[in-house]
């Protein structure tokens, strides 16, 4: 066991038992002015403030890695000159109270000489504020525990200068409110996550900038509130359990917003969807509201302002429970191509349907294959990313090539670099790969792992699947792109592996080996199991290599061949139609030679179905006919040509419906 005590002199002791150490270390106590340059470093720490320090114009605060830096009840340290944290994921800096259960009051920018850069800083019960200033918060967390903000004091205002706030999260106690930002030049907020915190992202008179990819879950108040706002977007957001609007676009006696962007954003269980208010103009585009009080609201809140203006186009209204568009006589919302499962809205290609959400009670809002809204949007809108017709609602259905392929498998670590079993996936598409609610699973069906919502994969990007996080992690500290766990490992003798989309239909599949023709150094010895290219088919033993030292999660493959043959060099050509298909399908093979093609047709359970044999004469074209099993899902189609001096094998997926 181990207690760690600070005294009020200053003193931090740790207590050990009888068969460990105990060992004594004073804090250092930072000066009430820093007048030249100073860094705070891990060995020094822990650091006390137990006065009001400035660190002064011409001198710069430095805070290393693993620093703690505690603050006596009511005090605050003031930036006038240059202030940096330089955290890492394994080693943040802390800066929370001296007192269990106590407070501080505030870490405090005014005018500083330089930017501010915060990188991976935990604070706890106290707050920031900065003026006239530029600052960047990436990988924080601010905790409001203990401290208890009156109204309309903010865990973080920012007035004047410009602000980013990304990978971050805000942890609240419903008190005062959130991010303030105020008469900036640009604000951005991206990749964080904020919850149990009144207004968490407030804005008001900025002019450029965006909010994308949060989440802000249980606010007493506004999900994301602009107030005389302009030429700014509400993209790719998620707002839940909001008291008031999800989203609201107004004035507040600073004039209006205009040129505001709300797109492809999630608003669950408010009060009121999205409200546009007091001359205010936004454009709404592939929104989703769900279970609102009301779903939209257009008025003059404040008399001699004016109403709302809204464009409404490419949105789902589902389950409100009170009024679907509540808009007042001098306000006009013009709202085309929008699915409400209530009433049927007025306006151009509005539905009166089912959404056909994946699962609302799980909060899984992606669109299932038989969906209304694919392809219902406004046909003069931009494209889906997959290039069909744009879909209505937040997340499209994906009805391009699904290309997620398993890139590395890790199934025996070495017992000198132990990271547990694990799998990684790789996106070769150029289009974001949204994996919600798919499933990886062995051999056997029993053993599911559930990809969770909000998994997106981006192009070119990875994502490992461990079934030991915590190993995983010791190894491999720079890494953020992986989940888990997975609770069964990944056979030493070689098995099958599946991935399945969130409708059941499998992705991709590889049933590796461990003894020759696959690679044996990653069984036991080291080295991963890697695909030599992503375009490669995976099934192959040929297409696999060891890897060189423990692999290469999150990065590209040791022994990526970079070059693939052109297809124009091959000596066939083939091509499945029509796929999807039901009964029969055809393959058209273009053949430059001689020689023999073998097509193999794989269920998803990895058992061949079909096995035949053509000799293809000559040069030319030749269409063989494939008698399709009766039930439906993904099968894997293989073809194999041996020709006097040249060899060529290749896959495509079907669909069977």
């Amino acid at each position: 066991w181990k207690v760690i005590s600070v005294g009020a002199g200053g003193q931090e002791v740790e207590a050990f038992d009888s068969k460990n150490p105990l060992k004594v270390r004073n804090l250092t106590t930072l000066p009430c002015s820093i007048d030249e340059n100073m860094v705070l470093t891990a060995e020094s720490s822990p650091y006390l403030v137990n006065c009001n320090v400035t660190v002064e114009p011409a001198a710069t605060l430095t805070i290393e890695e693993g620093v703690i830096l505690l603050f006596e009840a009511a005090t605050h340290l003031k930036v006038e000159g240059g202030f940096q944290v330089n955290g890492s994921k394994q080693n943040p800096v802390y800066i929370e109270p001296v007192a269990n259960n106590g407070t501080f009051d505030s870490i405090v920018f005014m005018q500083p000489q330089h930017d501010i850069l915060i990188n991976h800083l935990m604070m706890t019960d106290g707050v920031i504020h900065a003026q006239n200033a530029n600052v960047t918060l990436n990988h924080c967390e601010l905790i409001l525990r203990n401290k208890a903000l009156v109204y309309q004091n903010v865990a973080y205002g920012h007035y004047y200068g410009n602000g980013i706030f990304t990978n971050s999260r805000l942890i609240g106690n419903h008190t005062g409110q959130g991010l303030e930002y105020g008469w900036c030049e640009s604000v951005i907020i991206e990749n964080s996550h904020f919850t149990d915190i009144d207004d968490p992202m407030e804005f008001i008179s900025v002019y450029s900038g965006y909010v994308k990819n949060n989440i802000a879950i249980n606010s007493n108040d506004d999900g994301i509130d602009f107030n005389n706002c302009k030429n700014m977007a509400i993209e790719g957001n998620q707002l839940y359990n909001c008291s008031d609007n999800g989203v609201t676009i107004g004035n507040e006696f600073n004039g209006p917003c205009e040129n505001i962007l709300i797109k492809n954003n999630l608003i669950v269980n408010c009060s009121i969807g999205i409200t546009v208010k007091d001359g205010s103009t936004a454009v709404s585009s592939r929104n989703t509201l769900f279970g609102n009080q009301t779903g939209i609201k257009l008025w003059e809140k404040n008399p001699g302002l004016g109403g709302g203006l809204l464009a409404v186009e490419n949105t789902i209204i589902s389950s409100t429970a009170g009024i679907v568009l509540d808009i007042d006589d001098i306000s006009i919302c013009n709202l085309v191509y929008t699915l409400c499962d209530s009433e049927l809205l007025e306006g151009a290609g509005n539905l009166l349907d089912d959404p056909k959400f994946q699962s609302a009670t799980s909060f899984n809002f992606q669109l299932q294959p038989d969906s209304p809204c694919i392809d219902a949007g406004n046909p003069g809108s931009q494209a889906d990313s997959d290039g069909t017709v744009a879909d209505m609602g937040a997340f499209f259905f994906n009805q391009g090539s699904f290309n997620i392929v398993f890139n590395e498998i890790n199934y025996k670590s070495s017992s000198e670099f132990d990271t547990g079993d694990w799998i990684e996936l790789y996106n070769p598409d150029s289009i974001p790969a949204n994996i919600s609610g798919w499933e990886f699973k062995d051999e056997d069906d029993n053993h599911v792992f559930n990809i969770p919502y909000g998994t997106v994969i981006q192009p070119g990007g990875y994502l490992v699947l461990c079934n030991n996080s915590q190993l995983f992690e010791q190894k491999h500290p720079d890494l953020d792109c992986f989940i888990g766990d997975f609770e069964f490992g990944l056979s030493t003798n070689g098995e099958l592996l599946r991935l399945f989309n969130n409708t059941g239909e499998l992705i991709d599949q590889v049933n590796y080996g461990a003894e020759l023709p696959w690679p044996e150094e990653p069984n036991g010895q080291g080295p991963t199991l890697e695909l030599k290219n992503p375009f490669l088919d995976n099934s192959l033993p040929e297409s696999w290599c060891a890897s060189s030292s423990y692999g290469t999660p999150g990065e590209v493959n040791s022994c990526t061949v970079y070059t693939v043959v052109n297809n124009d060099l091959f000596p066939i050509t083939t091509a499945v139609f029509p796929n999807p298909a039901t009964g029969r399908t055809n393959v058209k093979v273009n053949h430059l030679k001689e020689g023999e093609l073998t097509i193999q047709v794989f269920n998803s359970k990895a058992e061949q179905i079909l096995n035949t044999r053509t000799m293809l004469h000559g040069t030319g074209e030749s269409m063989i006919e494939i008698k399709l099993p009766s039930e439906a899902g993904i099968y894997l189609v293989r073809y194999a040509f041996i020709g006097a001096a040249d060899n060529y094998t290749g896959s495509v997926k079907l669909l069977v419906y």
